[in-house]
């Protein structure tokens, strides 16, 4: 930071004497003296720039570039908790203004009747008298027509579902009953309405009252001071990378991030499990599986589970392959803010025939901790079929929303029998423990010593000498056509002042 503080005053300083250069050029060739900047005024701006703006543009410049390196994305999971639906009660519009002729239910029809209202407006009317204009506003009352519309239905729903997460998903547009009864006898539904709930938001409600609540996810802000420190003792480093790269074996941590992973038009979901060098019958299965774990494992431990099942023989030394595999899904250079987050476990499954783990190996996003957990996945799973169930299970997760406001949802995670190899060690044997970063509750020591060790970047650096050298433009021009930089001349006033009034001059 003194280097670049030593860049910005060297930019500021250049420009002042340029502008003195110029000032001399000036009076050179026009003999005027309307702009001027002496020596005096020179060492006073130089004084007000390096005490005041320099230090405040690069401590603002400095903390906004720190916190934007801390900053990173998370995946969070959960559960639907319920499916609402809102209905309306319709009515037929009405005579009076030009809107009340409209139903306040938007499924409905032109009756083919129609109602006059009138409104008014101002015109300004303007007089001469002996050569002055004189203008007022005058009111004009206007008559118009409008169409009476009436809804096809006593009633109009419109549907939408809410999760743990904290978010509410509303289906769009408007839907009549199943079996709606008509607004007016004798007028006949359009088949083209839609009748009945979403067949989305029914699946979701069918899911919650079963206690099999569907998962969902998405994308959150944490701070990570590992990440942005790029400090070696904390970041996997692996000489492999590239090697890796160059075969095609190391998979993007997560496929098909949408705006919005939690619905789409066809409720997408975030892939989390990867295929390298081998083709399953059932990956859809594999990330529906995923998914359904994350929801239990990210409403009870705050977790986020990656699979990655290779082609064993793509891998001469597993472990070698998951350092490799972390040092890229911890990079920033290829993920920006979307690196491996700090809750995240990562598993990665060998197989030879698709039918069995041949070995496994498992990390976390973090550097240190769940080493019991991550041993006991790793000696657990080879051997074990190489399905959804035998290596995930089928937990259910249920979220009940707290009676009492301010209360913590209550999270139940029910285990499938049999629980599945990770649903064992990770829910049962030994527990996720999810890191903490910065503020640590009592007894935790998180790692907000490193944020000392966060600099401005390079692009950061360049922006606060650019916008240094923008506010010196303006402030060089004021220093020039005014006299408050003029210390000389404020001395000599004074000085005159002084004298004066001590007698030491007639």
């Amino acid at each position: 930071m003194i280097v670049i503080g030593l860049i910005a005053v060297a930019c500021v300083a250049g420009i002042g004497l340029l502008g003195k250069l110029a000032d001399k050029l000036w009076d050179l060739h026009t003999g005027s003296r309307n702009l001027r900047i002496s020596g005096s005024e020179y060492a006073g701006a130089m004084a007000v720039v390096t005490i005041v703006v320099l230090p405040l543009v690069m401590w603002i410049g400095s903390a906004l570039s720190v916190n934007d390196q801390l900053t990173d994305q998370q995946f969070l999971n959960g559960v639907e908790v319920s499916a609402l639906t809102s209905p309306t009660r319709c009515a037929a519009g009405t005579s009076g203004s030009a809107t009340s002729g409209e139903s306040n239910c938007a499924l409905a029809y032109d009756t083919g009747q129609t109602y006059s209202y009138t409104y008014t407006t101002t015109t300004s009317v303007c007089t001469e008298d002996d050569g002055d204009e004189d203008c007022t506003n005058v009111p004009v009352v206007h008559v118009a027509t409008a169409d009476i519309w009436a809804p096809y239905a006593t009633y109009e729903y419109h549907y939408s579902v809410t999760d743990s997460l904290g978010d509410t998903y509303n289906y769009p547009g408007v839907y009549l009953a199943a079996h709606p009864v008509p607004y007016y006898r004798g007028h006949a539904i359009p088949s083209s309405v839609p009748r009945g709930a979403p067949k989305d938001w029914l699946a979701a409600k069918a899911a919650i009252a079963a206690g099999n609540p569907r998962p969902v996810t998405k994308m959150a802000s944490y701070e990570n001071p590992i990440l942005a420190t790029d400090d070696q003792n904390y970041i996997q480093y692996s000489d492999n990378v590239q090697q890796y790269l160059r075969e095609h074996i190391l998979p993007m941590p997560t496929a098909n991030i949408l705006t919005n992973p939690i619905y789409g038009t066809s409720r997408g979901l975030a892939d989390k499990v990867s295929f390298v060098g081998i083709k399953l019958p059932d990956e859809a299965a594999w990330e529906a599986a995923d998914m359904q774990f994350n929801g239990g494992f990210g409403m009870k431990l705050q977790g986020d589970l990656h699979v990655v099942i290779i082609r064993s023989s793509l891998v001469d030394d597993p472990t070698q392959y998951l350092n490799a595999l972390k040092a890229y899904w911890q990079s920033t250079q290829y993920f920006g803010h979307r690196p491996i987050a700090k809750n995240a476990v990562i598993v990665v499954i060998g197989t030879t025939n698709g039918k069995t783990v041949d070995w496994a190996q498992a990390t976390t996003g973090m550097p240190y901790g769940n080493n019991v957990m991550l041993q006991a996945i790793q000696n657990d799973l080879p051997g074990t079929a190489l399905t959804p169930a035998a290596v995930f299970g089928d937990p259910h997760t249920v979220v009940t929303p707290p009676a009492k406001a301010g209360a913590k949802d209550a999270v139940t995670v029910t285990l499938s029998s049999p629980p599945g190899i990770l649903s064992e060690v990770v829910f049962k044997e030994f527990p996720f423990q999810r890191a903490c970063m910065i503020t640590c509750p009592s007894g935790q020591v998180g790692y907000a010593d490193l944020i000392a060790q966060i600099h401005p970047s390079a692009m950061a650096d360049f922006w606060m000498i650019l916008i240094i050298m923008g506010v010196s433009l303006p402030f060089w021009w004021y220093v020039a056509v005014s006299d408050r930089f003029d210390v000389g001349r404020h001395a000599r006033r004074m000085y005159s002042s002084v004298s004066s009034n001590l007698g030491w001059r007639n």
